[in-house]
């Protein structure tokens, strides 16, 4: 378990390394999915929010504990990967100078605040 040591950058490498090793493991399990249905070449290249829709399609229709259980823990992957989304698609100014110092890349999406405490919280979450 990481602990927080006050180095936004240094978190956000790990949030970045964490993030790219499970959705290795959510490729893995496509590959074992396949024999219910193909997981083709050109879907290796989509999204991970698509890759994790294809799972919950295909395990939806199997009705087993272990089933229901990867349903589970995929729901808080994608939880895990909007969060994410935030902070490495986001500008993170020093929070110094910024109050509000994660901005979107989006519109309309107001600015927030962004700790290091809460960027390794979610390097955690993604190395569970």
């Amino acid at each position: 378990m990481l602990t927080d040591d006050g180095d936004i950058p240094r978190a956000v490498g790990y949030v970045t390394i964490y993030s790219a090793y499970l959705e290795e493991r959510i490729d893995d399990l496509l590959f074992k999915l396949d024999p219910l249905e193909k997981y083709e070449a050109q879907e290796r290249k989509w999204p991970i929010s698509r890759k994790l829709k294809k799972c919950e399609n295909i395990l939806k229709s199997v009705d087993h504990d272990v089933a229901r259980e990867i349903l589970s823990d995929l729901e808080l992957c994608k939880d895990q990967f909007e969060w994410r989304n935030k902070i490495i698609h986001g500008r993170i100014y020093a929070p110094e100078y910024h109050a509000e110092n994660l901005k979107s890349g989006r519109t309309n999406v107001p600015d927030i605040k962004a700790t290091s405490e809460e960027i390794y919280t979610l390097a955690n979450n993604l190395d569970e």
